[in-house]
């Protein structure tokens, strides 16, 4: 936190420093006033500590940023002085933004609450969808109960290849359509649901 602390407080002294550096080029008295009480407003800012710093400090950066645009587009300040102070009030503004979510993660674990689970209603899974090479691997399934590996594969060979017959086998025992069933010789064997 003390080095969150130390990087606002680093980049608000640019800030100040670069309003300062701008006001001294200006030639209009009331843009001169406004930027050095810009810069003393944050300076107050800076010494009323962090939770005024950062509640009022991005709201600053956003004033600030806005009276230096104009400042520039009407030529009341050169190009490169508004730039200066307006890259340095962004930069503020990035730090003070990301310290805010530094700040909010450690408020979220503080305030957690536990919260009570509602009891788990099981909805029925619909049928998978079979088609093609899996409509015809289940349908000889169906015709012939326990069917090994090997006999499914020799007669489906001519018509589907032995790879996609298996992968179908494989779909069709992950979707819960067939079981398999482990023989007492080492086989395999694969019957309906």
């Amino acid at each position: 936190m003390t080095s969150t602390r130390n990087a606002i407080e680093r980049y608000a002294i640019r800030a100040v420093v670069a309003l300062a550096a701008a006001s001294s080029q200006s030639e209009e008295p009331e843009v001169t006033i406004q930027m050095r009480e810009d810069a003393a407003h944050l300076m107050t800012l800076c010494i009323a500590g962090d939770t005024v710093l950062r509640a009022e400090g991005r709201q600053w950066c956003d004033d600030t940023t806005g009276f230096l645009q104009r400042w520039r587009t009407h030529g009341v300040l050169s190009e490169q002085a508004a730039l200066s102070a307006a890259t340095a009030v962004l930069r503020l503004r990035l730090v003070l933004a990301r310290s805010d979510g530094v700040t909010i993660a450690s408020e979220k674990k503080v305030q957690e609450k536990k919260v009570i689970a509602s009891p788990v209603v099981k909805r029925p899974q619909p049928q998978p969808e079979v088609e093609g090479s899996q409509k015809r691997v289940l349908a000889y399934i169906f015709e012939h109960p326990a069917v090994r590996t090997g006999t499914l594969v020799a007669a489906l060979t001519p018509s589907i290849s032995s790879r996609t017959v298996k992968r179908c086998v494989k779909e069709l025992v992950a979707s819960g359509l067939i079981r398999r069933a482990e023989l007492p010789d080492g086989g395999v064997a694969y019957t309906a649901n």
